[in-house]
C-alpha cells in the first residue's frame, strides 16, 4: 500500500552536472562502493557482503544449453577426465560443506554450473563422505578440490596424528587436490589463495554470469552467496559465519579451475597508475 518515487541526481537541473560527474569519478577511485550508492543512486544492503556481485536473475538457473565440457576441461587442468568437480571446506563445526559442479561453454570461457551441495552438520570427514556415497558419486567420476589446510590438519583443526582431511579422503580412494599447486621450496604444503584474490575471482565470475547455481539442488549455497558477510578478523576482512563455509568451498573450486594472473601491486611511486588501469585494493571493492 505504498508508492515509491525515485529521483536521480543526474536529472536534477539545480546541480552543476559536470562537477557532479567529476566528484563521482573521484569517489569511484577512493571508494567504489560509496560511489555506487552516493553517485549512481543504487540501494545497497546494510553491511558489507562477501559476494556483492551475486544476482539471482543472473546466477541462479538451469544448466546452460551450450554443451557440457567437464571431462575435456578437467583432462586439461587436472590431467584426467572426470564427470564432476567438487569443492570442499573442512569444518567439523558447524559442518563440512561441499559443492559439486559441471563445466559448460568453452575451455577459454568456461561456465560453472553448480548442480549439488552437501552440508554435513557437526561431522567428521568420514560422515561427509558417507553422505557423498549415498548420492552415488564415485572416485572415478568426481575430483575434489579442498581447503589447503586439509593437507596437514583435519576438520576439527587437529594437528596431531598425521591424519589430515586429505589423507582421510585418499584413504577412501577419493582424488583430492589443493586450490593451488606448490610453486616454491618453502614449506611442505601449498597454501590457499589470498582471501582477497579468491573473493575478487568469484565476484568477477558471478558478475560475468559464469557461475550459475541450481537453486533447487543448492538452496543453501544460493542463500549463502546472497547473505555471506565480511568481517574484520585479526585485522583482515574475510567471509564470516555459517554462510562462509559453503561459499569457501565454491571459491576453492573456482580458484583451481580458473588460472589467475599474478596480482598487480602498487609500488607507491606517484603518477604510475591511471584511473582505468589501477587495480584497487580489494578492501575498497567489497
Amino acid at each position: 500500500a505504498a508508492k515509491f518515487f525515485g529521483f536521480r541526481a543526474a536529472l536534477n537541473t539545480a546541480i552543476y552536472q559536470e562537477a557532479r560527474q567529476d566528484v563521482g569519478a573521484i569517489l569511484r577511485y577512493v571508494d567504489p562502493k560509496a560511489a555506487t550508492a552516493d553517485d549512481e543512486g543504487q540501494w545497497l544492503p546494510v553491511g558489507d557482503r562477501a559476494y556483492p556481485k551475486f544476482d539471482k536473475r543472473r546466477n541462479l538457473g538451469a544448466a546452460p544449453d551450450i554443451g557440457d565440457i567437464t571431462a575435456e576441461y578437467l583432462r586439461r587442468v587436472a590431467h584426467r577426465a572426470y564427470d564432476f568437480a567438487g569443492g570442499v571446506d573442512f569444518q567439523g563445526t558447524p559442518h563440512h560443506a561441499g559443492v559439486i559442479a559441471r563445466i559448460f561453454g568453452t575451455t577459454a570461457e568456461p561456465i560453472l554450473h553448480v548442480v549439488d551441495e552437501t552440508l554435513t552438520e557437526d561431522s567428521t570427514e568420514d560422515d561427509f563422505l558417507d553422505d557423498i556415497d549415498d548420492k552415488a558419486y564415485t572416485p572415478e567420476t568426481l575430483l575434489w578440490i579442498g581447503d589447503a589446510s586439509g593437507q596437514w590438519q583435519d576438520g576439527k583443526h587437529n594437528f596431531s596424528g598425521g591424519r589430515g582431511s586429505f589423507a582421510i579422503f585418499k584413504a577412501r580412494r577419493w582424488h583430492i587436490k589443493p586450490p593451488r599447486v606448490k610453486r616454491t621450496e618453502r614449506g611442505e604444503f601449498s597454501k590457499n589463495p589470498h582471501v582477497d584474490d579468491r573473493l575478487n575471482l568469484v565476484n568477477r565470475f558471478l558478475d560475468a554470469g559464469r557461475i550459475v547455481v541450481d537453486p533447487i539442488a543448492c538452496p543453501r549455497l544460493a542463500e549463502s552467496l546472497r547473505e555471506c558477510p565480511l568481517k574484520n578478523v585479526n585485522g583482515r576482512r574475510k567471509p564470516y559465519g555459517r554462510h562462509s563455509h559453503v561459499t569457501d568451498a565454491l571459491g576453492y573450486l573456482v580458484t583451481y579451475l580458473i588460472p589467475t594472473p599474478k596480482p598487480m601491486r602498487d609500488t607507491g611511486v606517484g603518477g604510475a597508475h591511471s584511473l582505468d588501469g589501477f587495480r584497487r585494493a580489494p578492501a575498497n571493492l567489497y
